[in-house]
C-alpha cells in the first residue's frame, strides 16, 4: 500500500511512491483537505497498484488509463440515467442537454486510447501483458456492458416520447431541415434523435479507435495480410483466449440500429430515381 510519513502538525501523509528518495518527487495525498474529502480522493488513488508491485514501467499508465475510461462510462451510464428520466416525463430540453455531456464524455475516452497508442509501444505492451492477470480482458469491461443495456432504456424511453407527440420517424428527420414546418415539440425530439446518433458516433469511434489499438499491439489488421499469413496458425487473440474477430464484429455495432436504419431510409428515398427518368 501507499507509504505513510509525516505531515503537517501531528497529521500523517500518505505517498505513492514512498521509496522515492528525493522529497520533491514524492506524490503526497490524504492530507484532509476538504477538496479531497468531497470527492473521495483518497480512496481512489488507493486503489493505484503500488510502485514496489508494478510490473513494469509501463504499468501505472496502463491501469490509469483504462481507470479513467472506466470512470468515464461510469459518468456515461449515469448521464443516460437522467437522460431516460427525462424522455419519461416530457423534458426534450433537459434531455438533449444531458446528450450533449454523453457525447463529451465518451470523447474524453476516445482521447485516452489515443494518449496509449500514441506513447505505449509493441514491445512495452507485450512484456507487461505478460505478467497480467490471465483473465484482465478489455471485453470484460462494466463500463461498456452497462451503457450498452442502459442504451436499450433511453431507446425504449425515446420512442415512447415520439409516440406521445404523434411523431413518425419520417417526422423527426423532417424536423431537422433548416426550413422544417415542424411543431416546437416535434422540433425538440428532431433534436433528441440528432443528439442520441451522435453519442452513438462517438461509441462507434471509441470503438474503431479501441480496435486499431489492438491490430497496434497485437496484430492481425484484416487487409495487411500477406503470403506468410495464409499458414499461420490463427489470428491474434484476447488475454480471454477469444479471437480479435470478436473485438472487429462488436466495432461497427451501434447503440441505436434503427437510427442507422433510419439513415439508409432517407437516403434511397432522397435518392430514389424518378419514375419518369426510370422508365426513359
Amino acid at each position: 500500500m501507499a507509504g505513510w510519513e509525516g505531515g503537517d502538525g501531528d497529521r500523517e501523509v500518505r505517498t505513492l511512491n514512498p521509496s522515492q528518495t528525493n522529497p520533491r518527487l514524492r506524490y503526497e495525498f490524504d492530507r484532509g483537505s476538504g477538496y479531497e474529502t468531497e470527492i473521495r480522493l483518497t480512496t481512489a488513488l488507493s486503489a493505484l497498484i503500488p510502485e514496489d508491485e508494478l510490473l513494469h514501467s509501463d504499468h501505472r499508465f496502463f491501469q490509469i488509463v483504462h481507470l479513467l475510461t472506466e470512470y468515464c462510462w461510469v459518468a456515461v451510464h449515469h448521464c443516460l440515467c437522467d437522460l431516460t428520466e427525462a424522455l419519461d416525463r416530457g423534458d426534450t430540453i433537459a434531455a438533449g442537454r444531458l446528450l450533449v455531456r454523453c457525447a463529451d464524455t465518451a470523447a474524453l475516452t476516445v482521447e485516452c486510447l489515443r494518449v496509449m497508442a500514441n506513447s505505449l509501444s509493441q514491445v512495452s505492451f507485450l512484456r507487461m501483458r505478460d505478467n497480467l492477470a490471465g483473465a484482465a480482458s478489455g471485453l470484460a469491461s462494466p463500463g461498456s456492458r452497462n451503457v450498452r443495456r442502459a442504451a436499450h432504456a433511453v431507446w425504449a424511453a425515446f420512442e415512447s416520447a415520439a409516440a406521445d407527440a404523434g411523431a413518425t420517424p419520417a417526422d423527426l428527420v423532417e424536423g431537422t431541415a433548416p426550413d422544417t414546418a415542424a411543431t416546437p415539440r416535434i422540433a425538440q425530439l428532431a433534436d433528441v434523435m440528432v443528439g442520441l446518433q451522435r453519442f452513438d458516433t462517438q461509441v462507434l469511434e471509441w470503438k474503431q479507435v479501441h480496435l486499431n489499438l489492438v491490430w497496434q499491439m497485437l496484430g492481425g489488421q484484416p487487409r495487411a495480410a500477406d503470403e506468410e499469413d495464409e499458414g499461420a496458425p490463427g489470428r491474434p487473440r484476447s488475454m480471454r483466449g477469444r479471437s480479435i474477430s470478436d473485438l472487429e464484429r462488436l466495432a461497427v455495432r451501434p447503440l441505436f440500429p434503427k437510427l442507422w436504419l433510419q439513415n439508409t431510409a432517407v437516403y434511397r428515398a432522397m435518392s430514389a430515381v424518378a419514375p419518369e427518368e426510370e422508365a426513359a
